[in-house]
């Protein structure tokens, strides 16, 4: 029954990340009760050339599934070879280095079957360990420059006009004292959101404005002689 709804999941949402989960859980279902891996892996294949450059993510999850299947059948040398293969075509830095993570415990595994020195395979797991460690590093480098925003900036208000309640969302790309506050067409502060340290990131509150007249207002958004302000209609 799971895997009928993990095929449909494939052949109905593509798109979709629940597409993706479903061929994981079908490789390592079919990996758990025994069953035939060169054929999965043909029909991962089949699929991923199927999809070809209109649904990457599925596309990208499938390859590697297909070569996971020759891991698990512990042929290493041709996963090593197609693993260099996909780096070369991945869809970005991240991927590329999780593939040369697989390239790097593959090739390990294969130095371990071929020795017999016990010093030797102690040294080759401290390098790969060591080089792992590099890999990780350089990893969460690459993803915290994709997800740190680069401008300090007001992002989104909503609703705006609104009624009560607004949603304000706002970015800082580093770490800094934060003063967040609504303010009258006179400069008189409504209203102090935040008034503390505050780090990178995206960032969302919101401001109840019960009690407060109906009118206009300044949304000030300041950090070290930075200053995003934004104009706010409460309508009551």
């Amino acid at each position: 029954m799971r895997r009928e709804q993990w095929g449909r999941w494939i052949a109905e949402e593509p798109a979709s990340s629940q597409a993706s989960a479903a061929a994981r859980c079908i490789l390592h279902t079919e990996r758990a009760r025994g069953g035939d891996l060169n054929r999965l892996r043909a029909t991962l294949l089949q699929l991923s050339n199927r999809l070809r450059e209109n649904y990457p993510t599925l596309r990208w999850t499938t390859r590697n599934l297909a070569i996971q299947c020759l891991i698990y059948q512990d042929q290493y040398e041709e996963a090593i070879a197609e693993y260099r293969r996909l780096q070369r075509v991945a869809p970005n830095e991240i991927e590329r280095l999780f593939v040369e993570m697989d390239i790097l415990l593959a090739e390990e595994t294969v130095e371990l079957m071929n020795t017999d020195d016990a010093s030797s395979i102690h040294q080759s797991i401290l390098e790969t360990e060591e080089q792992i460690e590099r890999l990780l590093v350089e990893k969460e480098e690459k993803l915290a420059q994709t997800l740190l925003p680069s401008e300090f900036e007001l992002t989104a208000i909503y609703p705006n006009p609104f009624n009560e309640l607004v949603q304000i969302q706002y970015a800082i790309p580093e770490a800094a004292e934060i003063r967040l506050a609504v303010y009258d067409v006179t400069g008189r502060d409504v209203a102090i959101l935040f008034n503390e340290r505050q780090i990178a990131g995206a960032h969302h509150t919101f401001w109840n404005s019960k009690g407060i007249a109906t009118g206009s207002y300044i949304l000030r958004l300041e950090s070290s002689g930075k200053l995003c302000t934004q104009k706010l209609v409460l309508i009551k």
